[in-house]
């Protein structure tokens, strides 16, 4: 049973020591990578637009009471 929590431990540890590094060294890679792929897919300028109109929703309330009162 010695064995096997010795093996247990370097596992533990093998994973600590290099998977650590790993996932550090992972990430800054990919976000050069996410920097390279925003440059070079820059997006579009928008034309101006003229003016916005809100829209406003009926008034639910209102249009029921009326269907009911028939």
């Amino acid at each position: 049973m010695h064995i096997v929590e010795t093996v247990m431990w370097i596992c533990i540890a093998l994973c600590i020591v290099l998977g650590i590094p790993f996932t550090l060294l992972w990430w800054r890679d990919m976000d050069k990578w996410a920097d390279a792929e925003h440059r070079k897919f820059k997006p579009k300028k928008q034309e101006p637009r003229g003016p916005q109109v809100v829209i406003r929703a009926a008034d639910v309330s209102k249009s029921t009471s009326e269907t009911e009162d028939k």
